[in-house]
């Protein structure tokens, strides 16, 4: 059975709420559902190699991170679509994947700076 979940990572930043708008009203015209998910990735250890895991966050930071969600997700229309929130520990982009792979979501949504090439790099 295919799934009419879409899956919206979100950062919390200007793109994320376009994202996220752009999620719900696709799921409006889908029938979908709508997965909000941020990831909170712990401080790394004082040595760390360049693929490490990273430390577990700090439960101050989780709740934080928890309460931010509940509110990004407040504040967005989501009348007549059914908007879930999850909190998932660890590298962002890995928790994104493993989350893709876990639920196999109808689709991703996610926001861009809209930056490539050389902007990217030097974050302009």
């Amino acid at each position: 059975m295919e799934s009419n979940e879409i899956l919206v990572p979100v950062d919390f930043g200007e793109h994320a709420r376009e994202a996220a708008m752009h999620g719900i009203r696709l799921a409006r015209q889908l029938g979908g559902t709508v997965t909000i998910l941020h990831a909170v990735c712990g401080d790394p250890p004082p040595v760390a190699p360049m693929d490490y895991v990273g430390m577990p966050p700090a439960k101050d930071v989780l709740e934080a991170a928890t309460r931010h969600l509940s509110e990004f997700v407040a504040s967005l229309d989501q009348e007549g679509v059914e908007v879930t929130e999850q909190i998932v520990s660890g590298y962002p982009a890995t928790a994104i994947l493993d989350r893709i792979e876990a639920t196999k979501p109808r689709m991703v949504v996610m926001g861009t700076h809209g930056r490539t090439g050389l902007a990217r790099l030097v974050n302009a």
